[in-house]
């Protein structure tokens, strides 16, 4: 895929304070991200940010960082972010746990015509090693009122662009909570067709699994991905579909989308195309 740029402006404080006998007693910052945008694949797909504040002060028992409610704006989708960042085991070792929610949030796609979605659970945990360079995600999950994605896995940081490992599953929804709850960074060839040709139906299961070496990611150059490097299957039925140009549209389909490596493909099983009478 295409490389990962940011623009976006950045600004903070931080204040420290230290008792009479010179040791550290309390320390906060903030960070303000103002408007820009985050690039990322071959398309140069965007997340735009209106604005967001990171709020965190040091826990002097734990030895670890408190996030502050710390508010996040990308167009209609908003919400606010708490926290922790803690020590695993001896600091020297540089491993620490992170645990993140913004329970409430609301999702809302700037490419997608569906209303936003309310996130009952949005969070996100796992060991940051740095020593090894490895971030392990132990659980992140979207969770609506009856649609969800979890996913678990990791990503190394050690060549000269990160790896991936990592597993996710879609429960039961409709397309228009997918279109809602798709991040944009997984499988962006495979959305950019969801959001673009497929208007109704319901997804019956989806699985997502990805095992990218080092140097294959985010270089901006078209590096093929093997068949077993990344897995996408979603399980669709009652789906609408428009093809191309003035063709008509396929409605009542049921089949798959699937994604094996840098090869996307549509396979529908069943379908129905009303073919306008005339002269």
């Amino acid at each position: 895929g295409g490389p990962v740029t940011a623009d976006v402006p950045l600004s903070g404080q931080e204040t420290i304070d230290f008792d009479k006998n010179g040791k550290l007693s309390d320390a906060s910052a903030h960070v303000d991200l103002g408007a820009g945008a985050i690039q990322f694949g071959k398309k140069q797909d965007s997340v735009v940010l209106d604005e967001a504040t990171l709020r965190v002060h040091w826990d002097p028992k734990s030895g670890g960082l408190i996030v502050d409610p710390s508010p996040f704006f990308f167009g209609d989708t908003r919400g606010s972010i708490t926290g922790t960042v803690q020590p695993d085991g001896d600091p020297a070792d540089g491993r620490y746990t992170f645990a993140f929610d913004a329970p409430g949030a609301i999702l809302s796609k700037g490419d997608a015509t569906t209303p936003p979605m309310v996130a009952q659970r949005l969070s996100l945990s796992g060991t940051a090693d740095l020593k090894n360079q490895l971030l392990t995600i132990a659980n992140a999950v979207i969770a609506g009122p009856d649609a969800s994605i979890s996913a678990t896995g990791n990503m190394g940081f050690v060549g000269a662009s990160p790896s991936l490992n990592m597993t996710a599953t879609m429960s039961p929804m409709t397309v228009a909570q997918l279109k809602q709850i798709w991040i944009p960074f997984i499988a962006p060839d495979a959305r950019d067709w969801v959001m673009d040709h497929l208007f109704a139906g319901r997804i019956l299961s989806g699985d997502f699994k990805a095992n990218v070496p080092a140097g294959m990611m985010w270089t901006g150059k078209p590096i093929p991905l093997p068949d077993d490097a990344m897995h996408l299957n979603i399980r669709i039925q009652d789906a609408g579909i428009t093809t191309f140009g003035k063709l008509p549209s396929i409605t009542k389909a049921a089949g798959n989308v699937v994604l094996a490596g840098s090869t996307f493909g549509v396979d529908f099983d069943t379908g129905e195309i009303d073919v306008p009478s005339g002269p």
